[in-house]
């Protein structure tokens, strides 16, 4: 999705959470608070030129929990080859029942940080699995 607006347009939310300028002397505008009147405002530091914000928001950051089976797999395969992972000869891959296999923690914020994944080290297997932590809901 591409949003497309000019400086001084409120076509949407986003064109009000861009740094703003002021129109006297083209110095950017820092956000305000007036307790008093319960509003945001943009004020000039320079020529002390004041106005109102358009929408009540100076930042907003999203942040996405979910992680899709494909994500993983992809962040799994890339970690095989990472010679600073530790290796164990004591897994059991049951894809192809080979023993060695790299194993990390979870690299992703998922609440699932005491879970161990491991990636199996045949190169015609390369299976991942996961050991511990929150169970997979069917």
């Amino acid at each position: 999705i591409i949003f497309s607006c000019c400086l001084f347009c409120n076509s949407t939310p986003f064109c009000d959470m861009t740094t703003r300028f002021c129109i006297e002397c083209n110095n950017m505008l820092y956000p305000k608070e007036d307790r008093k009147n319960k509003k945001l405002l943009f004020v000039c530091h320079q020529c002390e030129y004041v106005e109102d914000a358009a929408i009540n928001t100076v930042y907003r950051h999203e942040l996405k929990k979910g992680v899709s089976e494909n994500i993983m797999k992809d962040v799994l395969e890339t970690f095989v080859d990472d010679p600073t992972l530790p290796k164990t000869r004591t897994a059991l891959c049951q894809k192809c029942g080979g023993r060695e296999a790299t194993f990390f923690q979870n690299p992703i914020e998922t609440g699932d940080s005491m879970s161990l994944f491991f990636v199996c080290l045949n190169p015609n297997c390369r299976a991942s699995w996961k050991e511990g932590g929150k169970k997979a809901s069917s």
